[in-house]
């Protein structure tokens, strides 16, 4: 079980737009896991209760790491990060290998999650993380749809 509960989002600088932002801040990924995520409790036609889903391909190349000490062997290609908007009788699962941002709900209300995956035994090698200072926006529209990655 996960119990995810509402984020935050900020308001779009933009008064004409609608919408909020939701500030990605970390990305991670099981190199040999697959993860499914299946919401209980929430209605697929309840608006207010919604989960977002943010994913990004691997780059086939080598960064270092923001302190300097480690390289990331195929570090998430952000140019491609893709968002979206899941209800109630949706599940998702994320493929091994695939970076993935924590689930983040949008509403007001928690969301539990049935997780089922593998595990293989050794969690440094199977979960890795990458945290971006100052962030990946996604734009979040009111009408419940991904505006547009910023």
């Amino acid at each position: 079980m996960f119990a995810c509960f509402p984020r935050t989002l900020r308001k779009t600088p933009n008064a004409n737009a609608e919408g909020s932002i939701f500030d990605v801040r970390i990305l991670e990924r099981h190199p040999y896991t697959t993860q499914t995520f299946i919401p209980l409790g929430v209605s697929p036609s309840d608006p207010s209760t919604q989960f977002l889903v943010i994913v990004a391909p691997s780059l086939p190349s080598t960064i270092q790491s923001i302190d300097g000490k480690e390289e990331v062997q195929r570090p998430p290609d952000l140019e491609n990060l893709k968002a979206f908007i899941c209800k109630g009788d949706q599940a998702v699962t994320y493929g091994a290998g695939t970076w993935h941002a924590p689930m983040v709900v949008l509403g007001r209300r928690r969301v539990d999650f049935v997780v089922l995956q593998f595990v293989n035994g050794v969690g440094d090698v199977d979960c890795q993380e990458v945290v971006m200072g100052e962030g990946v926006e996604v734009a979040v529209g009111d009408g419940g749809g991904v505006l547009a990655k910023l």
